[in-house]
């Protein structure tokens, strides 16, 4: 039986309390790219940022922490 394997992403937006339009789509494109198993992102304060990151990289489920925090698991 070969190991298993498990990709783990781990990236910070730079997002802070506003958004960065210009490199959300190069983010959510590369992380379905690089087709990872577990993500996780810092620096996200509104779950609709969240939502719209899942959505580009196709990824099924999410965690979002809450606003404080900005940490989210994809």
């Amino acid at each position: 039986m070969s190991p298993m394997q498990l990709k783990i992403l781990t990236f910070n937006t730079w997002g802070g309390k506003t958004l960065n339009k210009e490199r959300w789509p190069l983010i959510g494109k590369g992380m379905g790219a690089l087709e990872p198993d577990l993500v996780g992102l810092q620096e996200i304060f509104q779950k609709d940022q969240a939502v719209e990151l899942q959505k580009m990289a196709g990824i099924a489920e999410m965690a979002f922490a809450d606003r404080e925090s900005g940490l989210v698991t994809l």
